[in-house]
């Protein structure tokens, strides 16, 4: 059902004659603002970023549907399709409120996401997801308003991926996972320190590879880890590493093959 109102929106934008709002920005929002890390997470060649859709919208009366891609942010109504660049979300310190805002020299675009469930109007379909956009063109004085329903189309999901055997034991986190991703990482191997911080990393298709800070032995430190992500489960990867000792070298190379599989369990 979640395919349905989007495929009512672009049959009508078939019949109907469009004018595609595609600018250059000249002013965005600075993201994010909360409890991020001071350590960016290197970035990905382009060539192995997959530019798709990560997070859905629609809505009825009238009808609408967005997408929110790593590149744009595209929204069709029944009259019109507005395509923006992508810009990072400004978040709320509670992380259950994201705010989207672009401004070019045809549109101002707002999209806020609301953490809590919605049902949509036409199907019954409950979404994990609110949605408000306000929109208008240069030279409008009054916004544009829509309401409706949203969802996250990445299998990862929130909560907390955990294995626990042979005096061993590992604990991921997920705390929010939405453009990029957000968590608290426990390694504790048997005779060996523990190692507890900070996870902040992309999604790349089924792969999630980021950054993770954490204090050993009064030592602060940061290597790049990597997961698959595999229906409810996270699988470690492993490569050979640059000469810093804390990146992978070939990320293309990266084998999942760790013995100790994190599966999705309750948080305690």
């Amino acid at each position: 059902m979640r395919g349905l109102i989007f495929s009512i929106a672009l049959i009508s934008v078939f019949f109907i004659a469009c004018k595609n709002q595609n600018a250059k920005t000249s002013e965005v929002v600075e993201a994010e603002s909360g409890e991020n890390l001071d350590i960016e997470t290197a970035e990905i060649p382009s060539s192995e970023v997959l530019l798709g859709t990560y997070f859905k919208a629609s809505g009825t009366e009238p009808f609408w549907g967005m997408d929110i891609a790593d590149n744009k942010i595209e929204l069709k109504t029944m009259s019109d399709t507005i395509i923006t660049p992508h810009v990072e979300p400004v978040r709320a310190m509670d992380a259950n409120l994201k705010r989207y805002r672009v401004v070019t020299e045809a549109v101002v675009l707002t999209v806020q996401i609301s953490k809590n469930n919605c049902t949509n109007a036409m199907s019954g379909e409950v979404f994990p997801y609110s949605v408000t956009i306000d929109y208008k063109y240069t030279g409008e004085e009054n916004m544009h308003k829509l309401e409706g329903c949203g969802y996250y189309t990445t299998h990862l999901e929130t909560g907390c991926y955990a294995y626990n055997n042979n005096g061993n034991a590992l604990l991921f986190q997920v705390t929010d996972v939405s453009h990029e991703v957000y968590g608290r990482l426990k390694y504790s191997y048997h005779e060996k320190d523990e190692n507890i911080g900070n996870f902040r990393g992309r999604l790349y298709r089924d792969k999630l590879l980021g950054t993770f800070s954490f204090i050993s032995e009064g030592i602060e430190s940061v290597r790049e880890v990597a997961f698959l992500v595999k229906q409810d489960t996270l699988i470690e990867g492993f490569g050979a590493l640059d000469e810093t000792g804390t990146a992978f070298k070939f990320r293309d190379s990266i084998e999942f093959t760790s013995k100790t599989p994190m599966v999705k369990t309750d948080c305690k």
